[in-house]
């Protein structure tokens, strides 16, 4: 992770510039990550920043679609050896340089909005976190009523409760949660599918590459599911 440099107006930290023939990039450092005096929950924060939707980002706010033009744009955390100093920087490269004031301007902005809502609901990420355990644990003994009876009311948009129920089933009959299951990374949302609300998605990952992921909607201080994914660890 890096150094927090706002940019400003033409601004433009320049941290690398590599030429060979016609490939181009450079590196531009965005945000520290330091709102903690604990380093790793900074590096936490720095993980959480890699999970959210910026292709969605760049297509609504600046109209690029383009695959071949966004494999020109990527992000990254960064944690400095020496200092231990964590930042979150772009690397733009051949013609995605051609829009770098508009990159660097919409990636800072969401990311400096993100630092000051990770600070401000600190509490409800917490909270986010152990409903997601919690939840988690309802579906490995096969809880599903309950699970369903805890779900937001956006849940029904999208499956009924006997299909809710019978993907949960089918999850059971041959996946079950490591013991070693950690948190990966924490995200917030204000909307989905254009539908507003406090949203939180947690991603758990465990041993042999299993990952889980609880989406929940925060209505009147209750963490209600709205999603759950997961992929089965590789096979010995």
């Amino acid at each position: 992770m890096k150094k927090m440099y706002r940019f400003s107006g033409t601004a433009l930290l320049l941290i690398s510039l590599t030429a060979c023939h016609f490939y181009k990039q450079e590196f531009f450092v965005l945000e520290k990550i330091n709102l903690y005096s604990d380093s790793l929950k900074n590096e936490q924060i720095g993980k959480d920043l890699l999970y959210y939707d910026y292709a969605a980002l760049m297509k609504d706010s600046l109209k690029i679609t383009d695959p071949a033009y966004l494999r020109n744009i990527n992000w990254q955390d960064f944690l400095t050896s020496d200092t231990k100093e964590i930042t979150f920087r772009l690397r733009l490269q051949n013609e995605a340089l051609e829009k770098k004031k508009e990159l660097v301007a919409l990636f800072d902005h969401f990311v400096i909005n993100k630092l000051t809502e990770y600070k401000t609901k600190e509490k409800d990420i917490d909270s986010a976190v152990t409903m997601g355990y919690y939840y988690i644990d309802l579906i490995n003994q096969s809880y599903y009523d309950s699970t369903w009876n805890q779900s937001s009311p956006l849940l029904e948009k999208y499956v009924s409760e006997q299909q809710f129920i019978n993907v949960l089933r089918e999850r059971n009959a041959h996946y079950k949660s490591p013991p070693d299951l950690k948190v990966e990374a924490r995200i917030m949302a204000n909307e989905i599918d254009n539908i507003a609300g406090d949203f939180y998605s947690i991603y758990y990952a465990g041993g042999n590459n299993a990952h889980e992921k609880i989406t929940m909607q925060k209505i009147n201080q209750a963490y209600k599911i709205l999603g759950y994914q997961y992929n089965s660890p590789r096979q010995k």
